[in-house]
């Protein structure tokens, strides 16, 4: 796989954007950051007519104002069919039948193993009609 995928990260804690984005961009990804739904819509809005479309969305499966679901929703409803992954607590199951119907890629458990989380981020970068989770 090519390095310099472009991801939007998504989630509502600062610092674990922060340790998340460091990994990626480790791992030679480009990596930009949402709080939460709202924001991401507009990252995703602006980097896709700026002509640096989002490769993968990897959001937290519960974040604030707008979900993942809605998330991925109004995305889908722009026509842009960018895959996508979720983030869960050690807590939660995998992820909804709802997010697994839009084709989610792979459900990845925080806390996470640094090399771990690249791995999963990049399987589900390739192209691959199968969803994994």
């Amino acid at each position: 796989m090519e390095h310099g995928k472009h991801i939007l990260l998504v989630d509502e804690d600062p610092s674990f954007r922060f340790s998340a984005g460091i990994v990626l961009r480790n791992a030679g990804l480009r990596v930009s950051e949402a709080g939460d739904g709202e924001e991401a819509l507009r990252r995703f809005r602006d980097a896709r007519f700026g002509r640096n479309p989002v490769d993968l969305l990897l959001a937290n499966v519960r974040t604030p104002g707008m979900s993942a679901l809605e998330l991925i929703d109004e995305i889908r409803r722009l026509g842009d069919d960018v895959p996508f992954a979720v983030m869960t607590c050690c807590d939660e199951p995998c992820v909804s039948e709802e997010i697994r119907k839009r084709g989610c890629r792979d459900a990845i458990a925080k806390p996470f193993d640094p090399a771990e989380f690249v791995r999963r981020v990049r399987r589900a970068l390739e192209d691959s009609s199968e969803p994994v989770c």
